[in-house]
């Protein structure tokens, strides 16, 4: 085994995970502020908001994630928007993103009993308000294990980014194997980053629900 070329290389791979750890967190936080309001905005009576956003996570689900991140890099471009790599993965990552968090979201809203939005209607409160100081807080309790478990698959799907030359731990590693002719450790080492970091994801995971069971 060659420590020293382990050592050296498994420091440049690590200059990767930067902007792999970029995206996913950029993503997530994207797609959660717009997952949240459009998950309320579609659990009203209204078919004008309903229906748009029902269209658009049917959509979003339906395309593959890469055709999405080949159309915000490539096809935008033709449009005249052109993206550089890294802010077209958060674009793409977004989109898809928010789709399947608005959908656990709203999964969590219909686990929030109807006596909750009848006694905040006695109040008085708006619907805004209802849902801001008390249905929202209940929802984020609920969805918490399914949201965390997609967030680990954000930051798997990183990964494709590569494609459009994003530096991040996929594309340095191939970079990497072109340059050494090593696939194997470079792999390991690939493995070894991706595991570390979704075990943290999964620790915190298993942390919460472990918290929400002795809250039931």
């Amino acid at each position: 085994m060659d420590w020293e070329f382990l050592a050296h290389n498994f420091r440049i791979l690590i200059r990767g995970t930067g902007n792999t750890l970029l995206l996913g967190a950029a993503t997530l936080v994207l797609a959660t502020l717009l997952a949240l309001p459009l998950a309320a905005a579609s659990n009203t009576q209204r078919r004008a908001l309903r229906w748009p956003i029902a269209a658009y996570a049917w959509a979003a689900r339906g395309i593959p994630e890469l055709i999405i991140l080949f159309f915000c890099f490539y096809g935008l471009g033709q449009l005249g928007l052109r993206l550089e790599p890294m802010p077209a993965a958060i674009l793409a990552f977004t989109i898809f993103s928010t789709a399947y968090f608005l959908e656990i979201f709203r999964g969590g809203l219909r686990g929030v009993g109807r006596g909750q939005y009848d006694g905040a209607a006695a109040l008085g409160l708006s619907y805004p308000r209802m849902m801001l100081r008390i249905i929202l807080p209940q929802v984020l309790r609920i969805a918490a294990p399914a949201y965390l478990t997609m967030a680990i698959s954000v930051l798997k799907l990183t990964s494709i980014a590569s494609v459009v030359a994003v530096t991040e731990v996929t594309h340095t590693a191939n970079k990497m194997i072109v340059a050494t002719q090593r696939p194997f450790e470079i792999l390991s080492m690939a493995f070894l980053i991706y595991v570390v970091m979704n075990s943290i994801l999964i620790g915190l995971q298993m942390l919460i629900e472990k918290r929400l069971k002795l809250k039931t």
